[in-house]
């Protein structure tokens, strides 16, 4: 500004009273207010996603401006502004590269963890979803869970060698741990030829059930495409047989200090064992349990196959075959 204005903006503040001024006090509020935005924003952006710490850091950011400028029109004091947006650009950028490296660090130790287990878009999920995301601890609660195994294994296997009976499992498993994977579902074990797997944890899925049965749905599709392919390689047909139940079972971190591993336990993943083998004897390919079919009756059609007791309880159930 050229001085003669300088000059006038004076002679003007002077006649009009209205000069605008820094009084002895005013450094004590400056670094009053550079405290308490610095406590705040310390106390809370480090609890906050990247996004909430940005939208956070903007809003205190909006508010001091708004603030400064209306001391400066109405009371006609003058802050010191520029202190007060660099410690709020500062703390938002520290936070901010500390969030993604703490982010970096957790999806790193839960691939380490699970990477073998879950499909990786679930790995990325529980990375985001902060520590409440996911839980090895041990608890109880509604899963689905799924067993898979071929049919007539012990004689395919007396007819393989070993190393060509190794690369015939790997070549089961590998498809169908992408089917699994596709449809949000956890690897929990294969045990030779069977395959579990289930639904609804270490991430909550209110469409386990469903999930579970597509699953099996692209299980059965997939083996026999590949029954058809060994049939053209010289090598053994085979069938599978899927049981599914869904129920309450516990889940979590389970094994010894040498091993452990992210497992289901409980009477409803047994019954999933045993519908599994009661594919061979009704002669169908898919069995779900009472409660699978109550959660997925509107996604797919059942016919009830039978009622059976299962083997430690007293109460029979009902079994169905999705058609």
């Amino acid at each position: 500004m050229p001085g003669v204005e300088i000059h006038a903006n004076m002679i003007s503040g002077i006649l009009n009273d209205n000069l605008y001024s820094e009084p002895p006090w005013v450094n004590a509020v400056n670094l009053v207010v550079l405290v308490v935005t610095g406590l705040f924003l310390t106390l809370t952006l480090p609890f906050f996603a990247a996004g909430k710490q940005i939208v956070t850091a903007m809003v205190v950011l909006v508010l001091l401006i708004f603030s400064n400028f209306w001391l400066w029109s109405a009371e006609h004091l003058v802050l010191n502004l520029a202190p007060q947006i660099l410690l709020v650009l500062m703390l938002a950028v520290f936070n901010g590269f500390n969030s993604h490296f703490k982010s970096v660090r957790r999806e790193r130790r839960i691939k380490g963890i699970f990477s073998q287990y879950i499909p990786p878009q679930l790995v990325h999920e529980m990375s985001e979803g902060g520590d409440d995301g996911f839980s090895l601890d041990g608890k109880t609660k509604e899963l689905s869970v799924l067993f898979a195994d071929i049919r007539g294994f012990t004689t395919i296997s007396e007819s393989l060698h070993a190393h060509d009976l190794r690369t015939f499992l790997n070549h089961f498993f590998t498809p169908m741990t992408r089917i699994i994977f596709d449809n949000r579902g956890t690897i929990d074990k294969y045990v030779g030829d069977m395959i579990m797997a289930f639904w609804g944890a270490p991430i909550d899925d209110k469409e386990h059930a469903r999930n579970s049965v597509l699953a099996a749905y692209g299980m059965i599709s997939e083996a026999k495409i590949m029954a058809d392919q060994n049939e053209k390689d010289g090598l053994p047909r085979f069938d599978i047989g899927v049981g599914i139940n869904t129920g309450a079972m516990s889940v979590g971190d389970m094994g010894s200090e040498y091993r452990r591993a992210y497992t289901v336990l409980g009477d409803s993943v047994n019954l999933a064992s045993r519908l599994e083998g009661l594919t061979k004897y009704y002669g169908v390919d898919i069995i779900v349990g009472e409660r699978t079919a109550e959660l997925t009756k509107d996604n797919f059609i059942y016919r009830s196959l039978d009622i059976v007791k299962a083997k430690g309880k007293e109460n029979a159930i009902e079994i169905y075959v999705p058609e």
